[in-house]
This record gives C-alpha cells, structure tokens and sequence, in this order.
C-alpha cells in the first residue's frame, strides 16, 4: 500500500518558462536622431602663418611663429560634421611674445574638442628713420631712410647744431639726438636706432665746419 506520487518530483517544471515572460516586452525604439559627437576639424590652415606638426584631426596643440606685422591669424578650418559649431578665442591684437589661441568645436551633442595654436609673435626688427634733420641744414629733401651717412659742409660761423630724428617704428628707440659742438675741419654724429629685438642701425652725420677764412 505505499503509493508514491510520481509527480511530486515534477511540481515545479510548471515554472521553467517564467524566467523568460518578459523577453517579449523588451523591443527598443530605434533611435534615429541620436545627436552626432563629431568634434573633429577635418582640416586646419593658417594663411598667414606655417603650424607645426603639420594637422591632423588626433593632434590638438600646434606651434606657430609669426612675424611682427602679424597681429592676427589668418585661420582656414573645415568641419568633420556639417553641424558641429567652431568659437575662436585669443586671436585678437597678438601680443610681442607667446600667445595661445583656442579653436573650440562643439559637437551636434554638447561634446567639446579644443584645438590649441600656441603662437609667437616676434618683437620689431625695425632699425629705421622715418626723419633725420639739424637746425643748420635742412636735410629734409634728400634724406633716405635706407641711406645712412650723410656729408655736410658748414660755414665756419656755425659753432652748435642740434639733431633730430624720429624712428619708422614707434616701438624704437632713437639715441644720439640733441646739441653738439662743432669744430672746424670734421665732426662726426651718429645716431643710432635700437629695433624692438634689440638690432641696431647707425646713422652718420659727417659735418665738415669750414676753417676761418681770415685765420
């Protein structure tokens, strides 16, 4: 009389398939306006000016050397993606020295990526004149800024002159200007111009006083 219940080892196979009730409820909506993080610059030139390295979309920071009369970079940039933005910081009235410019790309997305130019601008090499003249003798008409010694023959009267010259360059600086005292036979002035980098240019002023003719 001892019945067992074949079922019992069975009661919970009833239960195999709950574990996978809900994998007919997971279906995703394809997300087709999924914004692009394209942050990239697909190219970079400079007009004015050469960058090293030479560009690549992976290399962010790059080297540029200018000339003094550059100010500004002259910037050339294409976008990776259509919709990303581009902000440009820093590339207003370079300073003489080291200066950083950013090139910002913001992403469809939000997402950023700086480009960053690092930029020397170099100091003055202007070493000329814009005017060279004396109280004595009006050199006006024939100075050259690209001329620099001049030959003056004084009457013996003429015992003082004064010098006065005036740089191309405001960032220069003029010495050798001001009263000398001449004596007869030959007398020499210089005046130099010291450009913003420190190179020098001289001007000569070879005066000759006449000697007293009833010496």
């Amino acid at each position: 009389g001892n019945k067992v219940d074949k079922n019992n080892g069975n009661k919970n196979n009833s239960n195999k398939n709950n574990s996978n009730k809900n994998s007919s409820g997971n279906k995703t909506t394809s997300n087709s306006k999924t914004k692009s993080s394209d942050n990239d610059l697909e190219s970079l030139t400079i007009n004015n000016a050469k960058i090293s390295p030479a560009f690549q979309k992976s290399i962010t920071t790059y080297n540029v050397t200018v000339p003094n009369e550059v100010s500004k970079l002259v910037i050339d940039y294409k976008k990776s993606d259509e919709k990303a933005t581009v902000s440009i910081v820093g590339n207003e009235n370079l300073s003489v020295g080291n200066n950083v410019v950013k090139i910002i790309v913001t992403a469809e997305d939000g997402s950023t990526k700086t480009y960053t130019l690092k930029v020397n601008r170099k100091a003055s090499d202007n070493t000329k004149l814009s005017m060279l003249t004396t109280d004595k003798y009006d050199l006006t008409d024939i100075f050259d800024k690209d001329v620099d010694t001049y030959e003056i023959t004084l009457e013996n009267d003429v015992s003082a002159i004064t010098v006065s010259a005036t740089a191309e360059d405001k960032l220069s600086k003029v010495t050798g200007t001001g009263k000398y005292s001449l004596k007869t036979g030959d007398n020499e002035i210089n005046v130099t111009v010291t450009a913003e980098n420190g190179d020098t240019k001289i001007y000569t002023l070879k005066l000759f006083r006449k000697y007293n003719a009833n010496a």
